[in-house]
């Protein structure tokens, strides 16, 4: 899992995923209930909408940040899930999110 390291309360950070399959981008043309799963270090998860970036890339994206999304410091775990032709849905690998406090 890559870190990516942002601090607690940033606004308009756009967080973004992308579907692989057998190490190559899974086109998300046609995808349908795309959500993107935050667990914080309590253990709480959070869902978000998500909307398609680009179905042949097979990457979406969570609306820019608001200060109350990323409201714990700590590492965080995101998950995709995504729906393809009605089919049982689809997960992106897990990702890590170091969120870190600000000074002020």
């Amino acid at each position: 899992m890559a870190k990516k390291i942002v601090h607690e309360g940033d606004i308009g950070m756009d967080i973004t995923l992308q579907a692989i399959k057998n190490g190559a981008a899974l086109s998300l043309s046609g995808a349908s209930a795309l959500r993107i799963f935050a667990k914080p270090p309590s253990g709480t998860v959070k869902t978000w909408t998500a909307t398609v970036v680009s179905a042949a890339e097979g990457t979406f994206r969570y609306r820019t940040t608001a200060a109350s999304d990323l409201d714990e410091e700590g590492t965080w775990i995101l998950q995709g899930r995504f729906v393809l032709n009605n089919l049982n849905p689809g997960h992106t690998t897990k990702s890590a999110l170091l969120v870190e406090s600000a000074l002020a």
